[in-house]
């Protein structure tokens, strides 16, 4: 957004005035800059709020971009120099993106920029979602998950242990642990998302499955993200998911590295 000149409405009609964009291909777009049109304080031009629509290729309609509370009203620039970002809570997929400006100062004026990526591999990074496990004392249909489209999908957020092993245990109804995908995120771009995945192997002769996850150090403290995919069909169901598994299996067995094992554990 160089210079100090931008785009001018030609008219202040809030219901035909808008400007788009084509940026020649679908992009996962993540955010919006606004900005006003000149730097001149004697008569600033601006949008204080707006809306956005927007369309794939493949689609020959826009949609209205809504947020997670279901508001489509943005609000944009207070000053006229200063850049106002607006972070999408929900990405979407786009080639043409509308901006439409509902409020203004002296007349709707603007320079714009998006933040896009050409690929769009994130599609669970952003559930933020906590489920709700079941105790496996109580197993109802009420309280166990059920798969969408023979899918669970699944991403907790926030995790924090100062062990290098991260254990999951699964538990539930036609769950097969070689179709279960455990992973624990390992870099993040804003646009792609790069997951490390856990081994998942038969829990025992109690039945589920476990994951082990070997974190690396730069999630030992610090808070992570841990995603869980099950492929199953209509009788799967995820009835708990639980942390806290044994940290070590029962029997004797020879201790290599004293100081690794009570790291391991502790």
């Amino acid at each position: 957004m160089p210079g100090f000149n931008g785009w001018l409405a030609k008219t202040s009609d809030f219901a035909t005035s808008w400007i788009e964009v084509d940026l020649t291909e679908n992009r996962l777009i993540g955010g919006i800059v606004t900005l006003g049109r000149t730097t001149n304080t004697t008569n600033p031009q601006y949008v204080t709020k707006f809306r956005i629509t927007y369309r794939s290729e493949e689609s020959d309609s826009f949609t209205d971009y809504v947020n997670a509370k279901g508001n489509e009203i943005f609000i944009g620039n207070t000053i006229n120099y200063e850049p106002i970002f607006n972070g999408f809570n929900a990405h979407f997929l786009a080639r043409y993106v509308r901006l439409y400006p509902l409020a203004y100062v002296n007349w709707p004026t603007l320079r714009w920029e998006l933040y896009a990526c050409k690929q769009h591999s994130e599609p669970i990074v952003k559930l933020g979602f906590n489920p709700q496990v079941a105790s496996l004392d109580n197993i109802t249909m009420s309280n166990c998950i059920h798969t969408i489209s023979n899918h669970i999908i699944l991403n907790w957020n926030g995790l924090k242990t100062q062990a290098s092993t991260k254990y999951l245990e699964l538990s539930g109804k036609s769950l097969i642990c070689d179709r279960i995908t455990v992973g624990f995120e390992v870099e993040s771009t804003g646009c792609n998302v790069l997951y490390e995945k856990c081994e998942v192997g038969e829990k025992g002769e109690d039945g589920g499955c476990r994951a082990v996850c070997q974190l690396r150090e730069q999630h030992l403290g610090q808070p992570f993200k841990l995603m869980l995919l099950i492929d199953g069909d209509a009788e799967t169901q995820l009835c708990d998911a639980d942390f806290s598994g044994p940290l070590w299996s029962a029997g004797r067995r020879v201790v290599d590295d004293l100081d690794a094992f009570t790291e391991a554990i502790a």
